[in-house]
């Protein structure tokens, strides 16, 4: 067991037995004691959150989207591996959107109006098609992956 910093805070915390039991065969599986089984499955949990420069509303529809690709991948597979799985998503996603913004489906949607001095001027011109827009935040999106090996 690693040796607690001076900056490190003792607590405790109740549980379930039979959630205490799962900890205690992981720890031990893992070589282990179970407050630190406890430390890096809470740790590993941050690591999978959207990152904190997101304002709430994005952070909470990333999430969001998240939990409809667990709870399909649960129902029906993955989304990437079928196209009516992937079809189910991106409709959960597209109602997600909708309900979060509180837009209806058939709603006229306005114009997109860049801001004053933004690079989208110079890329989509001062009266942007939204579906050029959509389509070039796309490829900007798809070019960080690759650049960052991700795709």
């Amino acid at each position: 067991m690693p040796a607690l910093a001076r900056t490190d805070i003792q607590t405790s915390l109740r549980m379930p037995k039979a959630l205490y039991e799962q900890l205690s065969a992981a720890a031990e599986a893992n070589g282990h004691g179970v407050g630190e089984e406890m430390r890096q499955r809470l740790a590993a949990s941050f690591a999978g959150e959207p990152p904190a420069t997101f304002d709430t509303k994005t952070r909470d529809l990333l999430v969001a989207v998240a939990r409809a690709a667990a709870l399909l991948n649960s129902w029906f597979g993955h989304w990437s591996e079928d196209p009516a799985v992937f079809r189910a998503f991106f409709r959960a996603i597209t109602s997600v959107l909708l309900m979060r913004a509180g837009y209806k489906k058939d709603e006229p949607i306005p114009p997109l109006h860049p801001k004053p001095g933004s690079q989208a001027i110079a890329l989509f011109g001062d009266k942007p098609d939204i579906d050029r827009v959509a389509s070039g935040v796309a490829i900007f999106v798809l070019a960080d992956e690759l650049d960052e090996g991700a795709c």
